[in-house]
């Protein structure tokens, strides 16, 4: 009978043991759960950012390549302007006793 009260009360300390762990590891597991969804949720606004961050720089880009062009036709103008009036002195200059039976 001692035997018996013995492997029980063995028993019982063994089942409130594995309880309390039990107890505990849940607790555990529900606290890594919340940390697990946080850090998703933490990912998902990272990677929302990197997203807005790669559109504002493609715009950037565009913006820059059309000033780019504006600027490029602007410097071709202000050339061109140039060399026109380059062009019209040296033939007034060229011209100026007007014995060129030629007109440029």
């Amino acid at each position: 009978m001692e035997e018996l009260a013995f492997i029980l009360g063995g028993g019982i300390a063994t089942a409130i043991v594995v309880v309390i762990v039990t107890f505990m590891n849940s607790k555990q597991i529900k606290e890594l759960n919340k940390q697990i969804e946080y850090l998703k949720s933490y990912d998902e606004t990272i990677y929302g950012d990197m997203n807005n961050l790669e559109n504002k720089t493609l715009d950037i880009i565009e913006k820059v390549k059309i000033n780019q062009h504006r600027e490029n036709e602007e410097i071709i103008r202000y050339v061109d302007s140039r060399v026109d009036k380059l062009e019209d002195k040296i033939y007034k200059n060229f011209d100026v006793k007007q014995t060129q039976s030629k007109s440029y």
